[in-house]
């Protein structure tokens, strides 16, 4: 009798250790999202906000102190992207090794319309920011952000999914020749575009932006058909339409989707 409450009670500990260990597991991969939704002090700000940053609430020149605050990207390097013109627009981007912080507002004064996460690789990096200014710059300049690199590479889809939970809808389209896959939460104004239909795919783009801002992309996204959020089946099913489809000219959701 003893042998057998002894067999018990080990099975007992081991289960126990066993759902101790997966909530630490999942706790874990919701950190690395969850560190995204924290104020430069550690507090989890209140969605939607990256940072801290609240698009529509946080004026633009409490952003840039905020980002510079932030212990995730206090390193980044800050670049003007669009210097005040007529209009006094504001556009900024704070970049390190693995990816960039995109902040835009109609003026310095006014609260900040989009704040963006955006991923790439090292070697892009002089590529893609040359794309947007005219600053004659190289990879050299690009600081070492270990921190923001870890956070940034580590987040993937299956983390967003179980974060923030399911979008609404799906939609695709060619980007400079590049096909992209954008899932939309109109409860967040948030566009994310992961790299793949997988579950551990990385985040190329993850948007937040003012209800006015979000409203002219969504629903009518520039005339690209939105279809409803129906699980990853079906968001594999646009990835492999899009590998197929060779015509950059016509939008590829009408290519995918006009026959049912």
């Amino acid at each position: 009798m003893y042998r057998f409450f002894l067999v018990l009670g080990l099975i007992v500990c081991l289960c126990s250790l066993m759902v101790v260990s997966a909530r630490t597991v999942a706790s874990a991969k919701s950190s690395v999202v969850g560190v995204l939704f924290t104020n430069p002090d550690g507090s989890v700000c209140q969605m939607p906000c990256i940072f801290g940053i609240r698009p529509g609430k946080t004026k633009f020149g409490e952003a840039l102190t905020m980002l510079h605050e932030h212990p995730v990207t206090y390193n980044l390097r800050t670049i003007n992207l669009r210097a005040a013109g007529s209009s006094g627009a504001q556009s900024v981007i704070f970049i390190g090794s693995s990816g960039g912080i995109y902040l835009d507002s109609d003026t310095q004064l006014e609260p900040v319309v989009r704040i963006a996460l955006v991923l790439f690789s090292l070697d892009k990096a002089e590529e893609y920011v040359s794309y947007w200014t005219v600053l004659n710059w190289g990879v050299k300049d690009i600081p070492s952000t270990p921190s923001f690199d870890r956070i940034i590479q580590s987040a993937k889809l299956g983390d967003v999914l179980e974060y923030v939970g399911s979008p609404s809808d799906l939609s695709a389209h060619f980007v400079a020749n590049t096909r992209t896959l954008d899932l939309y939460y109109p409860q967040l104004q948030s566009v994310v575009t992961p790299s793949d239909a997988q579950l551990g795919a990385t985040i190329d783009y993850w948007a937040f932006y003012t209800p006015l801002v979000f409203g002219s992309i969504y629903p009518d996204n520039r005339e690209t058909p939105l279809i409803p959020w129906q699980g990853l089946p079906l968001l594999r099913r646009v990835r492999n339409c899009l590998e197929q489809s060779d015509n950059y000219l016509l939008n590829p959701m009408w290519v995918c989707f006009v026959k049912p």
